[in-house]
């Protein structure tokens, strides 16, 4: 229900993108150098990536004003994506928030730091 009906970023191209991180896991021996929680959030970002995609890209976000875009000032899909999955995440699972949802807020807080 979270993927929209639009022509590329809808549920066919989760499974796509799910099913290449699967193969990527497997192919590549991820699983000797990670953890079982990251391998989880590997394929837990390869389903999530283009959540409730609205079809349109940042820049029409932007310049069109759209709610996305007032919200996030800074790449609104990106920051929509991660919102949503966050959301049904902690729906899900509400032990999560201290075991797997606090450190990836925390690595994609980082991440920003180190791009400015």
């Amino acid at each position: 229900d979270n993927y929209r009906d639009n022509p590329f970023h809808n549920f066919r191209h989760c499974f796509c993108v799910a099913q290449m991180m699967y193969g990527m896991i497997h192919l590549c021996n991820f699983r000797e150098v990670c953890t079982s929680l990251e391998l989880a959030t590997l394929l837990t970002a390869a389903i999530c990536h283009d959540i409730d995609h609205p079809g349109f890209n940042n820049n029409y976000q932007i310049n069109a004003r759209t709610e996305l875009a007032i919200r996030y000032d800074i790449s609104p899909l990106e920051n929509h994506h991660c919102a949503v999955a966050f959301q049904i995440l902690e729906n899900l699972f509400p032990q999560l928030e201290e075991v797997m949802i606090h450190p990836l807020k925390e690595s994609l807080e980082y991440y920003e730091r180190q791009k400015k």
